[in-house]
């Protein structure tokens, strides 16, 4: 064996001092060439004859010297009549300018009120309906913006203010400030009779039949004035009567948009002319704006609807189908209250499902008033929706809307009796009343028909509103009613937590235990909670605890019950009772957080029991305050960290924002938010009793226990919070979270952080003093293995340029000119990718993955179109592969790759070879570390190339047409 790898050696080695020759011109075998790979003779698949030219000697020679380290791939590419790395660089980049350079074809934008994503959103969907088979029109540059303009406003804009008169630019403020209006006027009313004019004398020349002249004037009074409706009319007939019907519905289009008393007539033929020619999307435009002109009629709505929908634009059809509900007149246009309550149905759905809440209230809101027109009831979707503005803080909005809506079963009145609050209904357009909010002195009359729940929503709104003396008049109102249904629960539940938000402490009290009277509001857990908030605010601790406990009773999952009374306990001197109060019991749902110290005990107790679950969400909450500063407080986070010990190492900004990124949107960080706010509010609670060392220990024992789970995403969440945190970075003992982020990030696969860190590792060692010369190279292999795993698995243009910029740094690493080249090979550029592998090949030639890399780049090169020297690539490659086959041990491994390269290389005779003999191999066996220390060998199933062989080999045989082989391979090989 050996001395076939010195006989191969020296055949490599004629080849680098030799100038390489054509196989046209002398038989591999003659010249001392090593023809056989995996003992096949191959030269015979390469004597196809090749006509040779003057380029293919020069380039053999300027490979030849490239490969002995001559010259550098720039001369090489030179001197073989290709493109050097910077003018490749440099043509992407002009191609790039000539892509962006080029002008977008002109699509008028569609129209809608609030409903267009912007100027640039065009409309080519008409395409599908024929119209992008024909030729686009081109209009004059100069009409290009006002062309965007046409159909991207909200409402009918004024025409666009004429200004022939500019200062010049030496003029200062103050003297262009004292320009007369009177001159401005003169100069302005001057250039308007010489366009009118203008445009006369093109009316004449154009009833002489000289159109061109006639458009070359027009167009000319178009650039002198854009706002000239007048002008773009006249052009627009023009083209109308010479055939270009496009191009007249385009200035049609633009002179109605000018003239702001544009009728609706108007509009509704330019509609049809865009749809006689099959531009829905001007159509739809066209008729959006009659709908705005005449808004209470439905056919306009119901055109454009029906062009939008052609178009694939249902977001806009529902966007339209809302403005028509809250705008059609029902009388005009002769519909029912049936077909409104459909048309509402269906858009609220819509609005529900793409999470459009803001829209969806508005569609409840107008079945409301349409309910109401026609006289309806309603009742529940308006409840519903005063929920709903209740929900998103819109208490004005709401109780108007109750005031209005309910005025009948509802009135405000003063001290006297008399109403004081004035409610004008206008149809189904909406509502006025006032005032809002309400006086100190009003007071309610309520009817027996008024349900509960909207008083209690009316009591809320009031009590946000800061309306005391009418809230509390509602309320003893409430308090006198009747309870004999479960609906009436929720209601004033809502109603007593605002109470108790509001601090009305005293009054909640008995407001509260006035509805204990009625036997289905005692036996309500979250009522009975409210009051112990209620008295432990009181400092009545010992009825808190009583109210906690009886909330208890009725409901033993009450997280916050519980955490409030083992909270009271702890207060009491109870810590076993507090304690016991907490144990066995998730606490994910609680609002705020249990006492420290008894959290610190469960989690201690939980840890030394081994029960994971528990502990891991114990511990975070636990942690949670401390995670909390990184949100509240990020300048501190941003600081550069400057270390007094100078064998710490601070970190740069960018690992800080990595790990930063690493935490947003992950389940852990709304955990945190969430909890972390109502923990940072209790100021009479301490959550910073915890040292470093402390908080260090629990960060720690959590990333194991979620390691221990697989909860690899977790584990890096908190590695990254540890690893930010102000108080164990003060204690420097941000080290140890320092060293996990790279195990973390990589289990996670967050490749990104990975990245950041190897990069900024690399760049400490590059600057520290703290290591010698041998060690330094030897951490930076290290480094350099683990950023290529980064690469293995994630590919960015950053990762690329940061390679690039080492180099020029580290010309002669071999590390850095591997991955390089990896980079291009997976790029596709194969000629720097050759470059760097043969710079590390010279100095380690009986590297097996050197030799396979140079082997599969010189494959990829034969398989190129447009190459006259395709047999003599393959042939390097093939030389290359065969020292790959000699120096790799791997038997299975490298007879799977050669025959993926001859498969490659469709040369399938040989590939079935060499997938039958990989086929024939025995798995690789590598050395297993065990738990105890001890090596143990074993089949590794990751690295067996059979299922992979027998899958390409059976599609060999099926593209023969030997269907049956195929299958008895895929029986034996590859059934699971």
């Amino acid at each position: 064996m050996d001395e076939s790898m010195d006989e191969s050696f020296e055949s490599m080695q004629n080849m680098q001092d030799l100038a390489p020759m054509r196989h046209q011109e002398a038989d591999p075998a003659d010249i001392g060439y090593d023809v056989n790979v995996g003992d096949v003779d191959v030269a015979a698949h390469f004597n196809e004859p090749v006509a040779g030219t003057s380029h293919d000697a020069g380039y053999d020679e300027a490979l030849a010297r490239f490969m002995r380290n001559e010259i550098d791939y720039d001369e090489f590419m030179q001197q073989a009549g290709g493109t050097s790395l910077e003018e490749e660089t440099l043509e992407t980049d002009e191609e790039e300018d000539e892509s962006d350079s080029l002008p977008p074809p002109m699509v008028i934008p569609k129209g809608e009120m609030k409903d267009n994503a912007g100027p640039s959103s065009l409309l080519a969907h008409s395409g599908e309906n024929g119209a992008a088979k024909r030729g686009r029109i081109e209009v004059p540059n100069n009409l290009r913006l006002l062309m965007q303009e046409v159909m991207s406003q909200d409402e009918l804009t004024k025409p666009i203010p004429f200004m022939p008169h500019t200062a010049p630019e030496s003029a200062t403020t103050a003297e262009v400030g004292m320009v007369s209006k009177t001159a401005l006027y003169r100069e302005k009313k001057k250039l308007t009779k010489t366009l009118d004019a203008l445009m006369g004398q093109a009316n004449l020349i154009y009833a002489k039949g000289q159109t061109d002249e006639a458009l070359t004037m027009l167009l000319e009074v178009i650039r002198q004035e854009p706002s000239n409706s007048d002008a773009y009319r006249q052009v627009a007939e023009i083209y109308r009567e010479m055939g270009e019907g496009e191009k007249g519905l385009q200035y049609g289009m633009l002179a109605a948009y000018l003239d702001s008393k544009t009728p609706c007539d108007e509009w509704v033929d330019l509609a049809e002319q865009a749809r006689d020619l099959n531009c829905l999307d001007f159509a739809a435009a066209a008729y959006g704006r009659a709908s705005r002109i005449d808004p209470g009629l439905w056919l306009y709505w119901e055109k454009r609807i029906e062009l939008l929908e052609a178009t694939n634009l249902r977001h806009l059809a529902m966007r339209a189908r809302l403005l028509a509900l809250q705008q059609t007149d029902c009388v005009r246009s002769n519909l029912d209250f049936d077909w409104f309550h459909v048309m509402v149905k269906m858009v609220a759905e819509y609005f529900i499902e793409i999470n459009d809440e803001e829209k969806a209230v508005q569609s409840l809101e107008t079945f409301v008033m349409r309910a109401r027109q026609f006289g309806r009831s309603a009742a529940s979707q308006h409840e519903t929706l005063a929920g709903m503005w209740i929900g998103k803080g819109k208490f004005k909005e709401a109780l108007k809307s109750i005031l209005a809506l309910c005025h009948d079963n509802m009135k405000v009145v003063d001290g006297q009796g008399e109403e004081i609050v004035t409610v004008k209904l206008h149809g189904f357009a909406g509502y006025d009343v006032a005032p809002i909010p309400l006086p100190a002195d009003a007071r309610f009359e309520v009817d027996d028909d008024m349900p509960i729940s909207l008083m209690c929503k009316v009591a809320i709104c009031l009590i946000n509103l800061g309306s005391k003396a009418p809230a509390q008049h509602l309320c003893e109102i409430i308090m006198m009613r009747s309870f004999s249904d479960v609906e009436y629960i929720d209601p004033i539940a809502e109603l007593a937590q605002s109470i108790y938000q509001a601090e009305w402490y005293s009054f909640g009290r008995r407001f509260l235990e006035q509805l204990q009277q009625w036997q289905m509001l005692v036996e309500e857990p979250q009522l009975w909670f409210i009051y112990g908030n209620i008295m432990a605010a009181q400092k009545e601790f010992e009825r808190a605890m009583d109210a906690y406990e009886r909330v208890l009773q009725l409901n033993p999952s009450h997280v916050d019950g519980r955490i409030n009374l083992s909270g009271l306990q702890q207060r009491a001197g109870m810590g076993e009772k507090a304690l016991e109060t907490l144990k066995d019991y998730d606490l994910e749902g609680c609002t705020h957080l249990p006492d420290e110290r008894l959290l610190q005990r469960q989690a201690e107790f939980l840890f030394d029991n081994n029960r994971t679950e528990q502990f891991i969400k114990t511990a975070r909450m636990l942690l949670t305050p401390y995670f909390y500063e990184i949100h509240r407080d990020p300048d501190c986070v941003a600081k550069k960290r400057i270390c007094r010990n100078s064998t710490v190492w601070a970190l740069s900004t960018t690992l800080r924002q990595a790990a930063l990124h690493a935490i947003q949107n992950s389940t852990l960080e709304k955990f945190v938010k969430r909890l972390g706010m109502a923990t940072y509010q209790q100021t009479n609670r301490s959550y910073d009793d915890m040292d470093a060392v402390t908080l260090h220990d629990y960060c720690l024992k959590l990333i194991e226990s979620l390691g221990k789970l697989y909860r690899y995403v977790d584990m890096l969440t908190v590695c990254c919070y540890a690893f930010l945190q102000p108080k164990i970075t003060r204690d420097q003992k941000s080290i140890t979270f320092q060293n996990l982020l790279y195990f973390c990030a990589i289990k996670a696969e967050n490749w990104l952080l990975g990245f950041e860190y190897a990069r900024w590792y690399h760049q400490t060692v590059n600057n520290s003093v703290l290591f010698s010369l041998p060690e330094k190279e030897v951490v930076i292999k290290r480094i350099f293995n683990a950023m290529n795993y980064v690469f293995c698995h994630s590919q960015n243009v950053s990762y690329h340029r940061y390679v690039m910029r080492a180099l020029v740094k580290n010309p002669g690493n071999h590390a850095l000119q591997a991955i390089s080249g990896n980079n291009s090979l997976i790029t596709g550029t194969y000629r720097h990718a050759l470059g760097e592998f043969l710079r590390v090949w010279v100095a380690n030639k009986n590297n097996p993955l050197i030799c396979l890399l140079i082997g599969l780049t010189f494959t990829h090169m034969a398989c190129k179109k447009d190459l006259s020297s395709r047999h003599m690539l393959a042939l390097r490659g093939l030389a290359f592969l065969r020292r790959y086959e000699q120096t790799r041990s791997v038997k299975q491994e490298v007879y799977y790759n050669l025959g993926r390269t001859f498969h490659q290389l469709s040369i399938f005779q040989l590939a079935i070879y060499f997938y039958e003999k990989t086929l024939e191999e025995q798995p690789p066996k590598v050395v297993t570390l065990m738990e105890d220390g001890s090596e143990e060998v074993e089949v590794a199933k990751r690295y067996d190339m059979t299922r992979f062989a027998a899958h390409n080999l059976a599609l060999l045989y099926q593209s023969s047409g030997n269907v049956q082989l195929a299958m008895e391979v895929y029986e034996k090989y590859l059934v699971i």
